[in-house]
């Protein structure tokens, strides 16, 4: 197969970090930026990706425009926007005159965030990652990543086997480890729970993940969100294994000290991926009749913080919190 000229939509830390690695291995990335500091940085010089995993590589073919950005006809899309901007970003796009047959990848966290641009575009057009890393700007050109597990890319029929072969051997070319799977799912949903589970507790709290996890009544709320979803995912008939929540807890309680990136959009008053995370869970399981008590009172405070939030930083522009690393409470 011809090599693949790559597009980026989203230039956040995590659309960065797999744009570099696909130009480290050699691809030619097409970018299309809404950020004008993170466009300035990408024109000047080069993205620098350090940490756990490291990475460089400068772009030479960035624009602001949509429509300019699609009539460079990338073969493959990523999608690094925040979910919640996915229809209005599909709406841009069709007015713009459409994907033609570029493959839209989803690298984004939540439950079926990759079911509006299946709608739109068809499932022979769009492919979802399970994204398996933590990471943030330490300046607009160099992006931190704190922790990094193998990704998985969705393997699904409608889209040509060489295609999606073709997209892993050039990440994995680079070391971004990555696998395509045909159980993908399985995967989305245990993310799904991570996310929902420590995430919110962090947010809610004002703690990183390891002093959250250090709190053993903070744990055990930790555990009864993710024995709601694995009954959940049961009800699903998604197929965890039956030793998943005790995997689980180990893998959170080997969280740095870190805040979770709910919890940074909380602090800078933006909007949060809260929907479809921990809403997403209480809807399916209102669908499924499966009592999710604890994961309800969760989404509803998130729901409830992220509004005054948003309201707060319009009158103050500051971060509104500073990450405890230790519990403020005492028992």
């Amino acid at each position: 197969m011809k090599r693949f000229r790559y597009g980026l939509i989203g230039v956040g830390p995590v659309g960065c970090v797999v744009a570099t690695h696909l130009v480290q291995s050699g691809a030619e990335v097409v970018v299309y930026s809404k950020d004008p500091e993170v466009t300035h940085a990408m024109k000047a010089g080069p993205i620098k990706v350090h940490g756990v995993i490291r990475a460089e590589a400068k772009f030479n073919n960035i624009h602001t425009n949509l429509t300019d950005f699609l009539e460079e006809k990338p073969d493959i899309i990523i999608f690094a926007v925040k979910s919640f901007n996915n229809r209005t970003l599909i709406d841009e796009i069709i007015q713009s005159g459409g994907l033609g047959k570029a493959v839209v990848v989803s690298c984004q966290n939540g439950l079926s965030v990759d079911e509006p641009i299946t709608e739109a575009f068809g499932r022979a057009q769009s492919l979802r990652m399970v994204m398996n890393l933590g990471c943030k700007f330490s300046s607009k050109s160099e992006i931190e990543v704190k922790f990094f597990r193998p990704h998985i890319l969705s393997k699904i029929k409608e889209v040509d086997e060489k295609i999606i072969n073709q997209i892993v051997g050039d990440l994995n070319k680079a070391n971004f480890s990555i696998e395509a799977r045909s159980d993908y799912q399985r995967d989305v949903f245990k993310k799904v729970i991570l996310n929902s589970s420590l995430g919110t507790i962090c947010t809610l709290t004002g703690l990183t993940m390891r002093a959250a996890m250090d709190s053993p009544d903070i744990e055990s709320v930790v555990r009864t969100l993710i024995c709601e979803s694995g009954a959940l995912a049961r009800a699903a008939k998604i197929d965890l294994s039956e030793s998943f929540i005790d995997e689980a807890m180990r893998y959170l309680q080997s969280g740095s000290d870190h805040m979770p990136s709910i919890s940074l959009d909380i602090a800078h008053g933006r909007q949060t991926e809260n929907e479809d995370q921990c809403g997403a869970l209480v809807n399916l399981g209102d669908k499924l009749g499966v009592d999710m008590p604890v994961t309800k009172a969760m989404y509803y405070l998130m729901r409830d913080l992220e509004k005054r939030s948003i309201s707060k930083f319009k009158i103050n522009s500051k971060p509104n919190f500073k990450p405890n690393s230790k519990p403020n409470f005492k028992p």
